[in-house]
């Protein structure tokens, strides 16, 4: 699914995103870290993409995008900092990932898109809810285990897509009960300017994307037999994903250019 963040770095590259969204409309709000900086009549009327980004951070609309980018306002967003814990995550090893959910934590790899539960277990993800949220759980372990380590009803732990750590509810009133008499430690609040812009999607080329889409998928899936994926995690279904395009090229390949002919150019 693409996010905001997607959209505002297609922008900066010189593309406009006619990406289909998941709620069907036709308006999305991008946001981009605010510049103060001069902008000259040929940076407004630049297509370079460096040009493009310097216009977009000044809250100038480019000429290239005035018939797509409206409203461009520059307001204050509150920031705090995260928990030094999400940062030293990312500095551990899967067994000190592991020996820290043993704590009494859920411990997200993000790298290779699992979860460590406290009892020691690994969570996949499942789905990814319209809310955002990444989906793990393991089904099997949870039936198994006599620890109530989520509030959850399905017994899953939902993590967004910057979230590396999070305590049980054990855990948490745990270290409530530990640290209920000792201050509790401000959180640095940072203010910062950003520029929103509202993007027009453009409707017509949304839906001849749709059919583009058919041509690929439907030959995989129905001259190729790739119906499901034989492959568990992202970095192995991905590399598979690789193989079913590849497949396709060629096959697209043949058909344009013929077997002499692509042999030809092979040489």
């Amino acid at each position: 699914m693409i996010t905001d963040e997607d959209h505002a770095d297609a922008l900066a590259n010189g593309i406009v995103p006619n990406v289909i969204q998941r709620d069907g409309c036709c308006t999305e709000q991008i946001q981009f870290d605010y510049n103060e900086a001069t902008i000259t009549d040929e940076q407004k009327s630049s297509t370079n993409p460096e040009d493009l980004k310097a216009c977009l951070e000044a809250a100038v609309i480019p000429e290239a995008y005035k018939d797509f980018l409206t409203d461009a306002q520059i307001v204050e967003v509150k920031e705090y900092t995260s928990d030094v814990a999400e940062s030293a995550v990312l500095k551990m090893t899967p067994e000190q990932m592991r020996a820290k959910a043993l704590e009494g934590y859920f411990v997200r790899d993000a790298e290779r898109n699992l979860v460590y539960c406290p009892q020691g277990e690994i969570l996949r993800q499942k789905s990814i809810k319209r809310n955002g949220l990444i989906r793990y759980c393991n089904k099997l372990a949870c039936k198994k285990c006599k620890c109530k380590c989520t509030i959850q009803k399905f017994k899953e732990a939902d993590f967004n897509k910057d979230t590396l750590i999070k305590a049980t509810e054990a855990k948490r009133k745990q270290l409530k009960e530990e640290n209920k008499d000792k201050p509790k430690p401000p959180r640095m609040k940072v203010v910062k300017k950003v520029v929103r812009y509202v993007l027009h999607l453009d409707q017509n080329k949304m839906d001849n994307r749709k059919c583009l889409s058919e041509h690929p998928f439907g030959t995989m899936k129905r001259a190729l037999g790739q119906y499901y994926f034989l492959l568990k995690g992202k970095l192995k279904v991905t590399a598979e994903m690789g193989l079913f395009c590849l497949s396709y090229n060629l096959r697209r390949a043949i058909s344009l250019k013929g077997v002499p002919a692509l042999i030809a150019s092979l040489g």
